[in-house]
C-alpha cells in the first residue's frame, strides 16, 4: 500500500492570496469598469465554488469556470455591465489567473516534498482550485515533486465534499494517508470524514486535526 501525502495548494505550500480579487479587480478596470476591490471582493465571496461546495459539477472543466461566472452576473448587473462586456470581463479574468503565476512559495515547500519522497512517500496535490492549476504547478517548477494532482476544478466536487477525497483515494490506490492543509473544515474535516490522517499547518485555531504546525518543516517531525 503506498505511503501518500495529500497536499493541499493555497495557504499551505504558497502563502495566502487575493489573486482572484487582483485578476478581476484588474479585468473591470481594464475595460473602465467602476467597483472598488472590496466591492469585488464581497461579489467572489457569492462566486467562490469552495464555499458553496454542496454543488457538483463533474463532467467538464468548462461546468466549473460557468458556474463561477454565472454567480458573479448579479454583481455585474449592479455594475450596469451589460452580456457582452461581461463575457470580455470574464475572457481576461481567466486568461490572467491562468498565465499569471504570481504565487509565492512558502520558504520550505520544496524541501519538505523533497524530504517526503526521500522517505518513500508518494506527494499528491489534493487542491479547490480552477481547472487549470496544474499549469502553475509546472510553472513552480513542483510538478516534478507531486506523483499526482487532484484539482476540485477538473474533478467536479470541492473539499470537504466526500467524493473528492475518495476520488483521489482510489486514483492513488491508498486506503490510509495523511492531508496537509490550512483550513480546518475543507482540508481537516473533509480528510478525516474520508478515513485520512489531518495536519493543520500554519494556523493555530480549533480543528479535529491529529497535529498542528506552525510551519511545513515541523511536519517532517511527524510523519
Amino acid at each position: 500500500m503506498p505511503k501518500i501525502v495529500f497536499w493541499d495548494f493555497d495557504g499551505t505550500l504558497v502563502h495566502p492570496n487575493e489573486r482572484f480579487v487582483d485578476h478581476l479587480f484588474y479585468s473591470l478596470r481594464a475595460f473602465q469598469k467602476e467597483g472598488s476591490r472590496e466591492d469585488v471582493r464581497i461579489a467572489l465571496q457569492s462566486a467562490y465554488p469552495w464555499l458553496r461546495y454542496e454543488t457538483s459539477y463533474a463532467g467538464t472543466t468548462a461546468k466549473w469556470w460557468n458556474t463561477f461566472f454565472a454567480r458573479l452576473s448579479p454583481f455585474y448587473k449592479r455594475c450596469a455591465i451589460d452580456e457582452a462586456e461581461s463575457k470580455q470581463i470574464n475572457e481576461l479574468f481567466k486568461e490572467r489567473m491562468i498565465t499569471q503565476h504570481d504565487y509565492a512559495l512558502y520558504e520550505d515547500a520544496k524541501s519538505v516534498l523533497q524530504a517526503c519522497i526521500n522517505r518513500g512517500y508518494q506527494n499528491c496535490l489534493l487542491s479547490n482550485n480552477y481547472p487549470e492549476l496544474d499549469v502553475a504547478i509546472k510553472a513552480l517548477s513542483l510538478d516534478g515533486y507531486f506523483s499526482d494532482c487532484f484539482i476540485s476544478g477538473k474533478i467536479g466536487y470541492e473539499k470537504p465534499r466526500r467524493e473528492l477525497f475518495e476520488y483521489a483515494k482510489e486514483k492513488t490506490g491508498c486506503r490510509s494517508g495523511v492531508m496537509v492543509g490550512d483550513n480546518p473544515i475543507a482540508d481537516v474535516l473533509g480528510a478525516k470524514n474520508a478515513g485520512l490522517s489531518a495536519v493543520l499547518v500554519h494556523r493555530t485555531c480549533p480543528s479535529e486535526a491529529d497535529a498542528t504546525c506552525a510551519t511545513l518543516t515541523e511536519l517532517l517531525e511527524i510523519l
